[in-house]
């Protein structure tokens, strides 16, 4: 039962990394309404990470074999230097407002709500915009890239989609629509890069019984299951994008965010 239990955890993780939903968001609903906890939360988190992170690799493998056997080329390091510009915005918010994020983890319903509202407006103006994108066929520069990681940054608030948020406006830039899913997704890479190994150095600062009485197998379990269904919606979500499909997440997002609002406000 506890293995299906962490199993369930990584499908929930590996779905809304990538579809258009908040990962982050969903994850304060459950310890709100359900009271979910689970042992060694730290290793499991990194090991969920690695999960969807491998699923961008694999899906991306192509890309970034040719970034990676060219990688003195000029055309790889304009793309590698637009990654690192579109990671500024983040990394500055987590450094000048790491009290205030830290906050925002902390089960409060009525803030995911209406950052799942905030997605669902983002959602669906990618169908009121939708003749406007499907026929964009602009490239990111360091400007949108820049832009497109602001958003990046607004989306480390819990329900805040991340990939929602990101492909979003690089939509509505004219970015061509293939263009916005890929970079987004690649641009993720060092994010969660960077966020395992932050928490591989929290962990190893910390008692290190965890790595002694965790049961192996269940980190297995939520690893596998993370990285096949992220394969399955990385996959899903490029062809959304794709399509002009975006809005049908708006939705959910609509319906979820307004429930958290009534029932935190009840």
């Amino acid at each position: 039962m506890e293995l299906l239990y962490y199993i369930l955890i990584g499908i929930v993780q590996g779905l809304t990394e990538f579809l258009p939903v908040s990962s982050s968001g969903h994850i304060e609903l459950s310890k709100a309404l359900f009271g979910i906890t689970v042992e060694n939360s730290l290793l499991f988190s990194i090991t969920l990470h690695l999960g969807t992170m491998l699923s961008t690799v694999i899906v991306f493998r192509k890309d970034l074999y040719e970034y990676l056997i060219h990688i003195t080329d000029k055309k790889t390091i304009l793309f590698i230097s637009m990654i690192v510009c579109s990671m500024l915005p983040a990394g500055f918010a987590g450094v000048a407002f790491r009290d205030e994020i830290e906050v925002l983890f902390g089960g409060n319903l009525l803030w995911v709500g209406f950052a799942l509202l905030f997605t669902s407006i983002l959602l669906i103006m990618t169908f009121v915009l939708k003749n406007n994108i499907q026929s964009a066929k602009g490239k990111v520069s360091f400007g949108t890239a820049f832009l497109i990681g602001i958003m990046q940054a607004v989306a480390i608030i819990p329900g805040v989609s991340r990939s929602g948020a990101t492909i979003c406006t690089a939509l509505f830039l004219k970015i061509e629509p293939k263009e916005a899913a890929r970079f987004s997704f690649l641009m993720v890479l060092p994010v969660l890069l960077g966020a395992s190994l932050l928490e591989v150095l929290t962990l190893l600062k910390s008692d290190s019984q965890p790595f002694i009485e965790t049961h192996w197998s269940l980190l297995l379990g939520g690893f596998l299951s993370a990285f096949i269904t992220g394969w399955l919606a990385c996959r899903w979500m490029i062809n959304l994008v794709s399509t002009g499909k975006l809005y049908l997440f708006a939705i959910y997002c609509l319906a979820v965010g307004g429930i958290a609002v009534f029932y935190s406000m009840s």
